[in-house]
């Protein structure tokens, strides 16, 4: 789960109910959560798959 208040990943796990339900006892506890569902990048996991900077900035040098 991706929280931008919170500055990036606040919950990973490798099993969609799992993260499912983290998500929902966390929505109980603050309603106003701002909480998206993203890929993990697979070479750096403090970044979503979509949008690595570091990904990135790899592509862009070669």
């Amino acid at each position: 789960m991706w929280d931008e208040d919170a500055g990036g990943f606040v919950f990973t796990a490798d099993c969609a109910i799992e993260a499912g339900n983290w998500a929902v006892e966390l929505r109980a506890q603050d309603p106003d959560a701002n909480l998206t569902v993203l890929g993990v990048c697979p070479e750096h996991s403090e970044q979503p798959a979509t949008t690595c900077a570091d990904c990135a900035a790899e592509y862009d040098e070669t």
